[in-house]
């Protein structure tokens, strides 16, 4: 097993791999849990290095499976944190608060700075992930103090490595540069492919705030051959990224549109759900800039999803939690190990302090709480602009389709194959079924149909005087929701119309009452699904709209 682990230091992933496979499919059945566990996190950490995120996924699986009777181990938590890093990957952050908190806990408390070193990286990862680019900085720099005074060889490149990124995204780039350099040196001397890799793609970004355009090609140029030879997917995508925003800056769109195809077709035979919002974003500033409004609200709308599928409020609530509790975890056992080289006659002034301390602490934070709460209220209720902006340019779109637009042509269906005994042909509307899908909307929109609390898509049907076999697939062609979703959206969009309404008129006693005007059966489902669409209570929809206009008011 040393030499194993000594294979896999090395980089020998391959090596180690075949040793691993071979040695499971050998000897799985008469190995204990704690042996399975071991090996299936081996081989899940050598998948992730080697950019397999999804067989890495796979095996790390597997170790948990087979933790339940190695509780509270070394092996146990490691496991644990092999899955977290691919959950990193997969944008799958809400469950990583699970894993973290009782692996740091353990670490803690055996005082094993290698498990304490991972704990450090992930909550790192974690952080940025949330745009909590200083608080990143303070677990990336605890990681890489712990690997220098344990001489954790193999990690001080990486961690250098996270350090000198997060001086690049804070604008620090005295400090950046010499950081990245380091990482790079140790890469090479430690013969690590993907963290060199990965400098360089850093090392470009750096050179890119420099404006040094010459530099920053080379160093692209440099991780994609090395990402292309290790056909890592993610460093691969990392460097087509790069060369879209640069194309970007020149306005080039062709050529970033190019490449976003190309980032496409490798995240095509992987699953990096945060690589795919970053290219779907400059995909949607591409074809802005050549004119491509449709294609561009479809990527925006791509980008949005995906964003905010995987950056939600209460994860940020739940990373509140975790560094309030870490933070103080660490403030408690500073103290403990104060109180015990102080004599009796101390001990009084600083459980005084400690009291004070806390009593601050938790005052500044609940001030803190409330200022993100506000400032996340109002960045939901912009968004939600934006999105009326969207749906009134749809609104354009449909108002000003021509339905001698969409061809229609005649199939002549065989007699043993006919679909009734009334009819020997049948019309085929084009592929997307865009007329259909259209004059859904336009029914929709005009009748206000949204507003009866008993819709459903037999009324559609019949008002269109089609089956819901063809309305399915046409909603299925055109649209990125269901019916349900779409019906919805539409009573969300009137709500806010009377809650708006209410608001400037200072005529709203009841907020709630509002759902039956909106086209919802019950306030429940009002209120619940207002809430998944916005982001927003109506309440705190409320608050931001008369602070909204208050603002308009004061700059006139």
């Amino acid at each position: 097993d040393s030499m194993m682990e000594e294979t896999i230091r090395k980089h020998r992933y391959t090596e180690a791999e075949k040793k691993i496979s071979h040695l499971i499919a050998a000897q799985l059945s008469s190995m204990s849990p704690v042996q399975r566990t071991y090996y299936y996190t081996l081989a899940s950490d050598i998948k992730f290095k080697k950019g397999d995120y999804q067989a890495a996924l796979e095996m790390s699986k597997k170790a948990i499976s087979e933790t339940a009777s190695i509780e509270d181990s070394i092996i146990y938590y490691r496991a644990f944190l092999a899955h977290i890093a691919v959950l990193q990957t997969q944008g799958k952050f809400d469950a990583l608060h699970d894993y973290l908190d009782p692996a740091y806990q353990f670490a803690s408390k055996v005082n094993n700075a290698a498990l304490l070193r991972l704990c450090y990286v992930q909550l790192g990862a974690l952080a940025l992930h949330n745009n909590r680019y200083n608080e990143s900085m303070e677990w990336y720099k605890k990681a890489l103090d712990l690997s220098k005074r344990n001489t954790f060889t193999e990690y001080i490149h990486y961690d250098e490595l996270s350090v000198g990124f997060l001086h690049c995204t804070l604008n620090q780039l005295d400090s950046a540069q010499p950081a990245l350099q380091r990482a790079i040196q140790l890469a090479i001397a430690d013969n690590d492919s993907t963290v060199l890799a990965t400098s360089y793609n850093v090392l470009a970004y750096y050179s890119l705030l420099l404006d040094d355009r010459k530099t920053w090609k080379e160093n692209v140029q440099k991780s994609l051959a090395i990402g292309r030879k290790l056909k890592h997917k993610a460093l691969i995508t990392a460097g087509y990224s790069q060369l879209m925003e640069t194309a970007l800056k020149e306005s080039k769109f062709t050529e970033a549109i190019q490449l976003g195809n190309q980032a496409f077709a490798t995240l095509s035979e992987t699953n990096i759900p945060m690589f795919e919002i970053q290219v779907d974003s400059l995909m949607y500033e591409a074809h802005k800039g050549l004119g491509n409004t449709d294609l561009a609200l479809s990527y925006f709308e791509k980008y949005y999803k995906g964003k905010y599928a995987i950056l939600t409020r209460e994860q940020a609530e739940k990373l509140d939690v975790l560094k309030a509790s870490y933070d103080m975890k660490e403030k408690n056992m500073v103290i403990a190990k104060q109180q015990l080289e102080l004599n009796y006659s101390k001990k009084q002034s600083w459980f005084l302090l400690l009291f004070n301390l806390l009593l601050g602490f938790l005052l500044t934070g609940g001030w803190l709480y409330r200022k993100m709460k506000q400032s996340y209220q109002g960045k939901l209720y912009k968004k939600e602009k934006w999105t009326e902006y969207l749906l009134d340019q749809k609104e354009k779109l449909v108002s000003s389709y021509n339905p001698a637009d969409i061809q229609k042509t005649h199939v002549a269906i065989p007699e043993n194959e006919q679909l009734s005994s009334a009819s020997e042909e049948v019309e085929i509307i084009s592929e997307d079924k865009k007329e259909l899908y259209l004059n859904m909307i336009k029914a929709i929109e005009n009748q206000k149909l949204y507003l009866n609390p008993n819709l459903d898509v037999n009324l559609i049907v019949t008002t269109l005087g089609t089956n819901k076999f063809y309305l399915y697939q046409a909603i299925s062609k055109n649209a990125s929701e269901n019916f349900r979703n779409i019906i919805n959206r539409y009573r969300v969009e009137e709500a806010k119309r009377l809650i708006e309404k209410g608001a400037r008129e200072k005529s709203l006693q009841n907020i709630e009452a509002i759902h039956t005007e909106a086209g919802f059966n019950s306030p429940s489902s009002y209120y619940r699904i207002f809430r998944n669409m916005t982001g927003l209570t109506p309440k705190e929809y409320m608050q931001e709209y008369v602070k909204d206009i208050a603002g308009n008011h004061q700059q006139k």
